[in-house]
C-alpha cells in the first residue's frame, strides 16, 4: 500500500511524487535575509515540501516583506520575521520545523527561484 501522506502535502505529492517529498523533507534551507520576498519564500519552500526553515533570529520585518507578502497585515511590520513564519506556516505545516539560525542551505531571494532550486538540490 502507499504510505499515508500529510494532507498539507498531497498536491506535491501528487504532482512530483512520494520520493519528492522524502528528499524535500530532509532539507534545511535558511531563508534568505533582507529579501523583500522572504515571507513568500519561505512559504513556498514550505508547500514543495521543505522539512526544516531557518530564519535570521535578529531580521525584522519591513515595508519590503509587507508589501511583497499578500497573506501579511501592516501590523507585523516591525516584528521578527521567525515570529511571523511561526504563526503562519505552524497552522497550514504543522510538522515543518522553523527555527532561528544561520545554517542551511540559502534559498535564493526570488519565489520565482524556489521550485527550480529545490529541484536541482534534491536531484
Amino acid at each position: 500500500p502507499e504510505p499515508l501522506v500529510p494532507w498539507e502535502y498531497k498536491d506535491i505529492v501528487s504532482q512530483r511524487g512520494n520520493r519528492w517529498l522524502e528528499r524535500a523533507w530532509r532539507l534545511e534551507l535558511r531563508v534568505p535575509k533582507e529579501s523583500p520576498e522572504a515571507l513568500v519564500v519561505a512559504l513556498k519552500a514550505a508547500g514543495l515540501g521543505a522539512g526544516c526553515l531557518i530564519i535570521h533570529s535578529d531580521e525584522i520585518i519591513s515595508v519590503g516583506h509587507w508589501a511583497e507578502t499578500p497573506f501579511l497585515s501592516r501590523d507585523w511590520t516591525g516584528r521578527l520575521v521567525v515570529e511571523c513564519l511561526e504563526r503562519f506556516l505552524r497552522e497550514r505545516f504543522p510538522q515543518l520545523e522553523i527555527r532561528p539560525g544561520n545554517e542551511g542551505l540559502l534559498l535564493p531571494p526570488s519565489v520565482d527561484e524556489i521550485d527550480e532550486f529545490i529541484a536541482e538540490v534534491i536531484g
